[in-house]
Parts: structure tokens; sequence; C-alpha cells
């Protein structure tokens, strides 16, 4: 009887002894060009993620040890009777920054949006600044009565106590065009005026 004579479409050769398993190296190789692509993708997407994500957690666990932020340029009220005082004095709105010390997006937004000259000169020009902790009595009894469900919440709140407009965690650039296109929307002849 004739060795048996392996065919164009085998994939692997066999060994001497006619064991039908393919040599380990060539398992390897059959299932890297199989999968080096997406799992490559994958890894370099997680790697690339990973590094970029832990520069900020790292300065999250930094400010948990004490090591303070920068101070927020805007000059945030606490209480939303005074802050409702002063916006019904001044003709403003009240720009609600609902947050808590446990909430590492909110502590983004303290460290990065609201230590902004652009922000700061934004909010002063046109809101009053209202910071409300969610963790104390009164942080609940708002954030309950103005239905706030995700941290950081920042609402645009009038004189009547009216939710205008509500977003959650931004950067810079989101916040000024969320203070700019609120006031677009709720005060239209005032924002083409003064060309805001």
């Amino acid at each position: 009887m004739e060795p048996r004579q392996n065919s164009p479409d085998d994939s692997f050769s066999r060994s001497p002894g006619g064991n039908p398993n393919p040599p380990t190296a060539q398992l390897a190789n059959r299932g890297g060009r199989r999968w080096a692509g997406p799992l490559g993708i994958l890894l370099a997407i997680l790697l690339s993620v990973g590094l970029v994500g832990w520069r900020g957690i790292l300065r999250d666990i930094q400010a948990m040890r004490g090591i303070k932020p920068p101070q927020s340029r805007v000059p945030w009220i606490t209480s939303m009777h005074k802050a409702m005082a002063l916006a019904r004095a001044d003709h403003q709105l009240i720009l609600a920054d609902f947050h808590a010390d446990w909430c590492l997006p909110c502590r983004r937004m303290n460290r990065v949006v609201w230590t902004s000259r652009r922000v700061a000169a934004a909010v002063h020009a046109s809101f009053i600044p209202l910071s409300v902790d969610v963790d104390s009595n009164r942080g609940k009894l708002l954030a309950h009565n103005f239905m706030v469900r995700l941290l950081p919440s920042v609402l645009i709140i009038d004189t009547h106590g009216e939710v205008l407009a509500a977003e959650n965690f931004m950067d810079r650039a989101q916040t000024l065009a969320f203070l700019k296109q609120s006031l677009a929307t709720i005060h239209p002849s005032t924002t083409r005026a003064s060309g805001r």
C-alpha cells in the first residue's frame, strides 16, 4: 500500500507518524492570521483609550487624596433663595450645577470647565450661578424638585423656578455652546442685539 499523498486542499501536513494534528506553529500561525486584524485593532483602541483616560483618573485620585484642584472662577452661590432673589433683582436666569463630591465627572467639570476664564465670563454676564451639592439635605430636596437623575446636571432656571434647559457632563466648548444656545433660545432678541 502506498503512503497517502496530501491533497492541495489539506491545510496542514501530517507528521511522520501519521498524526493528523498540525504542528503547534502552524496552529498559531492560522489563528494569528484570522484574529490578528480585529484583535489588534481592539487592543490598539483599548490601549489608547486607557492611556488617555488614566491621566484623568489619576488626577481624580489625587483630588480624593486631598490635593486641591484649581479654584473655580465662577462665583457660586449655595442658597436657592438667595440665587432666586438675585435673579429677580437683576432680571437674569439661574445656572444651577448639581454635583456631588464622590462624582468623578463632577470633579472633572469643576477642574476643567468652571476654572475656565471664558466660561466664567459667560456665566457672569448672563446668569446667577447656583452650586447644589446633592449630598446635603437641601441639595437632595432641590434635586428631587427639579427631577435631577444624573450627575453632573447643569440646569438653566427662570425666576419662576421653571427649568428652561438642561444638560449633563460637558467640556469647556460644549458648556459655552450650551450657555449661548440657551440664551438664544430663551431671549432671541437680546442675544442678537448684544452680539452673543
